[in-house]
């Protein structure tokens, strides 16, 4: 998975770096790649036939669909969902006070209340069983998992964005950038994978990854324009391990510490937690984003033109051709000069790494209470041994009988 992520980060790069399909449009080719691929993966599940899945009761498919928590399935896709629109828009698309954000977040709010309530008091076949609690390892991992969730996939989210504005406006090699961190995701899942074999211990490798994940995140505050490629480098390969890490490390807490028939709604649980934490955390930092930069780059800009004596009322056309870094429009104002246009450029990346650096500050808090979280674990030395809870079936061939 993180070679292909790389393969297919370079290869979107490239063709928005030679315009593939149009001025400014080769990025559309990075998706319809992925919708091929995604086709072809769909189409394979066609020839996938695992063996029957154990029955006791003998339950048909239609009852077991019946029994699935439809009312909570609804309740919790409801109000996640419009929680996380709500604020997304916020302060960017619409005010705050508008109607649209407040109805949002009230629905929102109000379904997540009545998906509580739901929960404790209705169905047999709960969406979050009781029993998976019974270990306090499985809780804690939960925990890791939604404050690692919002931290490191808020972290990646924006590592585009940062080398384009601030280190390589050169799309292709700005694709580059991004291959320590997804390199360090491999390493990261391999070496952590080796370690619990080898230890059979979770604790103190959660530890260590989230203690990483917080330098790590702490460092990028730091990023200015043209800062030596170390200071990126580093940092984001150790996040990418962290990443790498924290993606062995949560279905293992989770196997390890629920029922044996449970292992599959445990894992899927913490998975789903994880990926809510990263949705909320790309929000969260969106939002600070969106919110530093309308404050930032306008006043800066405008200070360079006060300076060098260019008309205020050409501020719209000047910070819409830095948007899109399109260096040929900014270079037809009127009265701007060459000295002026390299200002502009300065002045527009100072203005987006000052921005970037309050994301950061807002992801330093979700690694340390990671850190903390993690410190609560218990050990897991009695609980890592070589029971099987699901054999895998081989299939004979032909001819051959399946020995036990």
């Amino acid at each position: 998975t993180g070679t292909v992520s790389i393969g297919g980060g370079i290869g979107m790069a490239a063709f928005m770096e030679h315009d593939v399909g149009g001025y400014n449009q080769g990025w559309r080719m990075g998706y319809y790649f992925g919708a091929v691929f995604f086709a072809l993966a769909a189409a394979l599940l066609f020839s996938y036939h695992p063996g029957k899945r154990p029955n006791p009761e003998g339950l048909s498919v239609q009852a077991r669909l019946r029994g699935f928590d439809w009312v909570g399935i609804i309740l919790s896709t409801a109000s996640f969902s419009m929680i996380l629109v709500a604020l997304q828009v916020g302060g960017s698309t619409y005010p705050w006070k508008s109607a649209t954000v407040i109805s949002l977040l009230v629905l929102g709010v109000l379904s997540l209340i009545a998906l509580c309530i739901w929960e404790a008091k209705g169905p047999s076949n709960k969406l979050v069983p009781r029993e998976i609690f019974q270990h306090r390892n499985y809780s804690i991992g939960l925990a890791i998992n939604f404050i690692e969730g919002v931290a490191a996939f808020g972290s990646l989210s924006f590592q585009s964005p940062i080398v384009l504005n601030l280190l390589q406006p050169d799309y292709f090699k700005s694709g580059l950038y991004n291959i320590p961190s997804a390199g360090g995701t491999i390493a990261g899942a391999a070496i952590t994978a080796i370690l619990i074999y080898k230890t059979r211990e979770v604790k103190w490798i959660g530890i260590t990854a989230c203690a990483l994940l917080t330098i790590s995140v702490g460092s990028m505050a730091l990023l200015n324009p043209h800062i030596n490629l170390a200071a990126w480098f580093i940092p984001t390969t150790v996040t990418g391990m962290c990443i790498g890490c924290f993606a062995v490390l949560n279905p293992v807490i989770a196997t390890i510490s629920t029922p044996n028939e449970l292992v599959a709604t445990s894992v899927t649980i913490g998975t789903s937690v994880r990926g809510l934490g990263g949705a909320i955390g790309i929000v969260m930092i969106s939002t600070i984003f969106q919110n530093k930069i309308t404050n930032y780059l306008p006043k800066m800009i405008s200070e360079v033109i006060v300076k060098e004596g260019i008309s205020i009322s050409h501020l719209p056309q000047i910070i819409s051709s830095l948007s899109i870094g399109d260096t040929a429009a900014l270079a037809q104002v009127p009265g701007i000069s060459v000295r002026a246009v390299t200002a502009l450029l300065a002045a527009n990346q100072q203005a987006y790494a000052d921005s970037y650096r309050y994301m950061w500050y807002s992801l330093i808090p979700f690694c340390v209470l990671t850190l903390l979280s993690a410190c609560l674990l218990k050990s897991t030395k009695d609980q890592l041994t070589v029971e099987v809870v699901s054999a895998v079936q081989q299939r004979p061939k032909s001819g051959d009988q399946l020995e036990k």
